[in-house]
């Protein structure tokens, strides 16, 4: 997002087995079979605790294998009219996004069409990877796992600002503001979030494919998974109104976000949905093996690098092995006035789907605390 000769050798020497061990250790974590009723009011009661800690208004999906489909909402959609929230109201949900690119590429490469060996700039087109750094050395499958060391284009201090009344950037637009800047690192070398990954993956989509992202996402993704309320903004029309999100300051005063926000329209942040389409999305790919097969699943759910905050990485997903309850896959997300999250965990089924239209810092706080609460809700544990 990061002495004397012998020693160094030694300390080096540990840090590569340490990594490695963490990298490897998911592929082998026992199945914990859950049998563990939910309470939905219990449910209900963390959702309103979390709305009177402070968040406007938040959303749940929660699967189990003895439950189905469990849905809660707490709070409002906008805090001018009052709008209670209900299991179909729609929301930004940022960077939880990008595993729907990242599966869509994986699907290619399921199906012969891309190779994760590949350069990335056999796909983006001859302009862009002549002009940004890495794109001739770095795979597609480091692209995946944010090793490129490649730019990124939102943390440009002139995105947008040149444009500031655009909602509706195109991937090339996005990547020129990339060209021609210097590389974060050398490829490979370690791991760098880098929101121009997805936008690269969702280029070659586009170039494979011969068909813009957002209807590649709906025909390989929205449609076959029946995902009634998902969205891409700014690409698609957007029949209902969007969650209104507020930010909270460190003094607890709060603006409204309006409808621009950096990045509108492209593919690592500009999913709006429900909670119960981000859990079918988690299962559709993972679990049920709707989109992926079993073997690309698995591909994609292993951790193939370490991040720099002591976690790890597979194809465009995040991925814990160091949990209470085995196994977790997740992507959160967060933007003014909006935070997500979504998580499955293979050993159990159990699948996670939360977003809340407030943002800040004590907001996230809250956001986390009501995460780890539901976890602990779903496996029986006290909390």
């Amino acid at each position: 997002m990061y002495r004397k000769i012998g020693v160094v050798v030694l300390l080096a020497a540990l840090t590569i087995l340490q990594i490695t061990t963490a990298v490897n250790a998911s592929v082998s974590a026992p199945a914990k079979p859950l049998h563990n009723k939910v309470d939905k009011n219990k449910l209900q009661e963390l959702a309103d605790q979390a709305v009177s800690d402070g968040l406007v208004g938040v959303s749940i999906a929660l699967y189990t294998a003895d439950d189905g489909m469990i849905l809660v909402t707490s709070g409002v959609s906008d805090k001018n009219s009052g709008a209670k929230l209900t299991p179909t109201d729609i929301s930004r949900i940022a960077s939880s996004s990008k595993p729907f690119t990242g599966v869509a590429a994986m699907q290619l490469v399921q199906e012969g069409k891309v190779s994760l060996e590949d350069k990335i700039a056999k796909y983006i087109g001859a302009d862009n990877a002549k002009h940004i750094a890495n794109a001739d050395t770095a795979t597609v499958a480091q692209v995946l796992m944010h090793t490129s060391g490649i730019f990124d284009y939102f943390n440009q201090g002139s995105f947008g600002a040149d444009v500031p009344d655009k909602m509706d950037f195109t991937l090339d637009e996005a990547l020129k503001y990339t060209w021609d800047q210097p590389a974060n690192f050398e490829v490979g070398s370690k791991y760098g979030y880098s929101n121009t990954n997805t936008v690269l993956l969702a280029k070659m989509l586009e170039n494979v494919t011969g068909k813009p992202f957002a209807q590649v996402l709906r025909e390989r993704i929205f449609e076959p998974l029946a995902l009634k309320n998902t969205y891409i903004e700014a690409f698609e029309k957007v029949p209902v109104k969007i969650a209104r999100g507020y930010e909270f300051d460190a003094g607890g005063a709060t603006r409204e976000i309006g409808d621009h926000y950096q990045g509108e329209g492209l593919p690592d942040g500009a999913i709006v949905t429900t909670p119960e389409d981000m859990v079918k999305f988690m299962r559709g790919a993972f679990a049920d093996y709707k989109l992926l097969d079993k073997a690309t699943a698995a591909d994609m759910m292993t951790a193939h690098e370490a991040t720099d905050d002591g976690g790890q990485i597979g194809y465009h997903i995040f991925v814990t092995d160091s949990t209470d309850f085995g196994l977790r896959v997740e992507h959160d997300g967060r933007l003014d006035g909006y935070q997500a999250v979504e998580m499955y965990y293979p050993d159990s089924g159990v699948t996670l789907a939360v977003w809340s239209n407030s943002g800040g810092k004590s907001q996230e706080q809250t956001f986390s605390s009501l995460q780890d609460q539901i976890v602990a809700l779903a496996f029986g544990v006290e909390k």
